[in-house]
C-alpha cells in the first residue's frame, strides 16, 4: 500500500561493510567498515 513520507532536514547516513575474498578459497581477507555521511 503507498505511504506518503515527509522529507527530514538531517543528514542522511549510510552504513555498510566491504568484504575482499579470496577467490581461491572463498573466504574473507579483509572486512573494512563503511559509514558515509552527507550534508543537508
Amino acid at each position: 500500500m503507498p505511504l506518503k513520507l515527509e522529507v527530514q532536514n538531517s543528514p542522511a547516513e549510510i552504513q555498510g561493510v566491504l568484504i575482499s575474498i579470496d577467490t581461491a578459497t572463498g573466504k574473507a581477507i579483509s572486512i573494512e567498515r563503511v559509514r558515509q555521511l552527507s550534508a543537508v
